[in-house]
């Protein structure tokens, strides 16, 4: 080398191994790159040269140039563990987990003391849906390496899929034990917690709180921003943020909005975080003024990129998921609040509002809840189905002869208490079924097996359970939901979506209220539907609810005739909707210009009520 560090043109493949090695022990890749190239150039069958040339590539972020060159060492050095782990780490960065299973297991396989191969092969069999196989690499790994956090997390993960909520919570626990506040551990702990009967409202609302003081602590605290100078237009800038803008829930309940905004009156302009994109994310865009892609860019690029748009409003979508509010803790617009999709607060100082409604929110008893000011409308958000949904059919017991009792939610949500419960109804209604679907995961036979030991434990016959796997379509979905007569809500986490998407099939739901705004969601529909005497207070009531509907035939055959119409009525006034979201966000930006600070409200069609109702 040079004494300003460059290299020296030297042809000769010893002085430029020796200065490949060099560069590689400063971890100055590109030169370490420059230095392999030469000695390739003169020997491309030099060894050394090429594994550098992959460790540089690699450490450069171009994973696919490292994939051929360490492919070429393997073909002569076929069975070192070490570089079959390399190999799999390269396919790994490109996300080719399937490819990667093979060198991973050849490296596992090879080394079986190496903490970092036992977890690459475990992270790869999780990544391709081999859950089960991947455990003991995992497991390893732990034995191994007990701080390793990333393996806590994917174990976490694997017993969300298999339906142990109570071992994946102690998993994500140990994990921020080990390493506080990492994303994938809060963010699963922000979530399932909420499916967890022992933590209530209270425990939630901390876990949330904790996470939102760490992330304003990590983004520097920042101060609000001034609102922008008038602009000659004199709209608002409203800014929507998510990260599942595709074809899901979110989006079905978001369309109807941007659709409907008063564009003379507001300026809308999309960001949305989706890896993939469908004909949803594009469809969604035209509803906009500007629409952005912030997939590949950190949570401070996309903050910047809200500040230079000079956002007035900016609106986090869906917040069930606590990594989606890192770009907020960074407080880039002046005003920010959260829509819908959530399971609590955000816990962050920086929200100003989050938009509810009176029965999933009800005044006075849920305030220590929320950093947030609550902003109450009539109804909140609009549940959009598909076009072509199939019709509400007969109800089931007319052919069967029998009740069927169904539940087509999470199956992460149906803990021991859940089982106990559903039980004793089948016990009280001897000749009923009960069908059980929950995405692909009652489509894997293990997990299939132990949720059946567990109602057979409670003395339930596996005939009388029919667990179904996920359907090929929306709307083959609502189909089969109107397999059952009567839907049973889990608790204390009901469904949302899964709610609406069975009362807009005619099927009554029977559900249970708890303290929390999850546990508040079947009481929320069931009092618009005018239902809400199938809410129960108690477990014993929610199971003496649900044997006495299934006794009563004419109201199951009144509700499939009715709750369709119901529905559209009391849940469907899309122009409504928007009416109060833009005045509430005309109070809530003329607050912030007359300097008086956030504080709840409500909406009633376009009138402000401060104090709320």
């Amino acid at each position: 080398m040079r004494e300003d560090g460059s290299l020296e043109q030297n042809k000769d493949t010893a002085g430029w191994l020796q200065q490949a090695r060099a560069r590689m022990e400063l971890g100055d890749w590109p030169g370490c790159l420059a230095a392999s190239d030469a000695v390739l150039t003169v020997d491309s069958g030099a060894l050394e040269a090429e594994l550098m040339r992959a460790t540089a590539l690699l450490a450069l972020r171009r994973p696919e140039h490292a994939t051929r060159s360490i492919e070429r060492v393997l073909r002569h050095i076929p069975e070192d563990g070490g570089l079959h782990h390399f190999h799999a780490r390269c396919l790994m960065a490109q996300e080719k987990f399937a490819e990667a299973v093979l060198p991973a297991r050849k490296a596992a396989e090879r080394l079986p003391d190496t903490a970092d191969a036992q977890y690459a092969c475990g992270a790869c069999l999780k990544r391709t849906g081999e859950n089960r196989a991947a455990i003991p690499f995992l497991e390893r790994t732990l034995e191994l390496a007990a701080d390793r956090f990333d393996a806590l997390n994917d174990l976490g993960d694997i017993h969300i899929a298999c339906g142990n909520l109570q071992l994946a919570l102690q998993y994500f626990r140990q994990s921020h034990a080990i390493s506080p506040y990492n994303v994938n551990a809060m963010t699963a702990l922000c979530f399932y917690s909420a499916f967890d009967p022992h933590t209530d409202a209270g425990a939630l609302f901390q876990i949330r709180r904790d996470l939102g003081q760490h992330l304003e602590n990590e983004a520097g605290n920042q101060p609000r921003p001034a609102p922008a100078a008038p602009r000659p237009d004199r709209r608002i800038r409203i800014g929507y943020l998510s990260y599942d803008l595709g074809n899901g829930v979110t989006s079905w309940f978001l369309e109807p909005v941007l659709s409907r905004h008063d564009r003379s009156r507001f300026h809308i302009t999309g960001y949305h975080g989706n890896p993939v994109k469908d004909a949803t994310t594009v469809r969604l865009g035209t509803y906009t003024d500007a629409w952005h892609d912030v997939a590949r860019e950190t949570v401070a690029q996309t903050a910047e990129r809200i500040r230079q748009d000079e956002i007035d409003i900016l609106i986090l979508v869906s917040f069930y998921n606590g990594k989606d509010h890192r770009v907020l803790a960074h407080r880039p617009a002046p005003v920010q609040a959260g829509y819908f999709n959530r399971v609590s607060s955000t816990g962050l100082q920086s929200v100003d509002y989050i938009l509810t409604e009176p029965y999933a929110d009800p005044v006075g008893r849920v305030e220590q809840y929320y950093t947030e000011s609550l902003l109450r409308l009539t109804d909140h958000p609009g549940y959009l189905p598909t076009v072509d949904a199939p019709a509400p059919s007969p109800p089931p017991f007319l052919k069967n002869g029998f009740i069927t009792f169904g539940s087509f939610n999470n199956h992460t949500k149906i803990g021991p208490e859940v089982i106990r419960a559903w039980s004793a109804i089948l016990h009280a209604v001897p000749d009923a079924r009960l069908i059980l679907r929950s995405s692909s995961y009652f489509g894997d036979a293990e997990t299939v097996a132990m949720f059946r030991q567990q109602f057979t434990a409670q003395g339930i016959d596996p005939a009388r359970l029919d667990f179904q796997g996920i359907r090929a379509s929306r709307n083959d979905h609502l189909a089969g939901i109107s397999e059952a007569d009567i839907a049973l809500d889990p608790f204390p986490c009901n469904g949302g979506t899964t709610t609406c998407d069975t009362v807009w099939m005619g099927v009554p739901l029977v559900t249970l209220v708890s303290d929390s705004f999850m546990g508040r969601q079947g009481l929320r529909y069931l009092t618009k539907l005018k239902t809400s005497d199938l809410a129960a207070e108690s477990v014993d009531q929610y199971i003496a609810t649900a044997v006495g509907l299934a006794s009563d035939r004419d109201r199951q055959s009144s509700l499939r005739a009715t709750l369709r119409d119901r529905f559209i009525q009391n849940m469907m006034d899309y122009d409504l909707h928007i009416r109060e979201l833009e005045t509430a966000y005309t109070h809530m930006w003329q607050n912030l210009l007359n300097d008086i600070d956030h504080a709840p409200f409500s909406v009633r069609n376009r009138e402000v009520i401060r104090a709320g109702y």
